[in-house]
């Protein structure tokens, strides 16, 4: 596979851990097991931090709102959509991303242990070429596939400490942010982080949750296009179920430097 596709791969799964998609509670250190189990939860919210005063603080405090539970996530940037599920508190996420003539890759998150699948001409770039299952105990990584890099708070963080020039109110806003200081993303795009740093984008607020984030890509990594990440059915349970043992195999330093870690 060409590697611009990789990058957009990368790129995309990265900006959706930075936008709250893929959340798991860095203050929490359970043991990964790697093996079957069922996690199922209708998640409660948790302690709000500070948060700024105007419509920053308006919109941080709704992403705080949406991070802190449980929510369905889509996302669409080009050719690339990402749908699935999140469970903040629960540790629980499943993700299907499409990209388009690339293939797919399919995640799930029970607690530490972090699951990812290939299909199509995808496959070939990791171990296995799809047919299994690879695993990685996301509590021992340091780049996007960690825990502490992957907080449910994330948005809410990254909007605090990034976003600029934010007006609106009613629902609607819009500024700019800084993409760059985000650590799944720059760990993502390494040197290119200065193409972050004025990320024009819009965000809808509806029943004090975050709803929907438009940001437009273009300019930063060819196919992005404008990203598109709207978030629903808030609270509702989550439920995913961790392959067998005998479906999975460990992700090599190979696969796991391809995801940023």
């Amino acid at each position: 596979m060409k590697k611009t596709s990789l990058s957009i791969v990368g790129l995309s799964l990265a900006v959706v851990a930075a936008l709250g998609g893929c959340g798991d509670d860095a203050a929490k250190d359970s043991t990964s097991t790697g093996t079957t189990e069922t996690g199922t939860s209708a998640a409660a919210p948790t302690d709000a931090a500070p948060v700024p005063a105007g419509a920053l603080g308006e919109l941080v405090a709704a992403a705080e709102k949406t991070t802190s539970t449980s929510a369905k996530v889509a996302m669409k940037s080009g050719s690339v959509t990402i749908d699935g599920a999140f469970d903040a508190p629960g540790e629980l996420v499943e993700m299907d991303s499409d990209f388009g003539d690339a293939g797919t890759i399919k995640i799930l998150r029970v607690g530490n242990d972090l699951y990812l699948k290939a299909g199509g001409s995808i496959a070939a770039s990791y171990s296995g070429n799809g047919k299994k299952w690879l695993h990685v105990d996301a509590s021992k990584q340091t780049g996007t596939l960690s825990v502490e890099q992957n907080d449910p708070s994330s948005t809410a963080k990254l909007l605090s400490t990034a976003a600029s020039d934010v007006t609106g109110s009613g629902g609607s806003y819009q500024g700019t942010l800084d993409m760059s200081k985000s650590p799944t993303v720059s760990s993502a795009v390494g040197s290119a982080g200065d193409k972050f740093k004025a990320i024009p984008f819009t965000a809808e607020v509806k029943d004090g949750y975050l709803t929907k984030v438009t940001t437009d890509m273009s300019k930063v990594a060819q196919g992005a296009g404008k990203s598109v990440t709207a978030y629903s059915g808030f609270g509702a349970p989550v439920d995913v179920k961790a392959p067998a043992a005998a479906q999975t195999m460990e992700m090599s330093a190979a696969d796991i430097k391809k995801m940023g870690g």
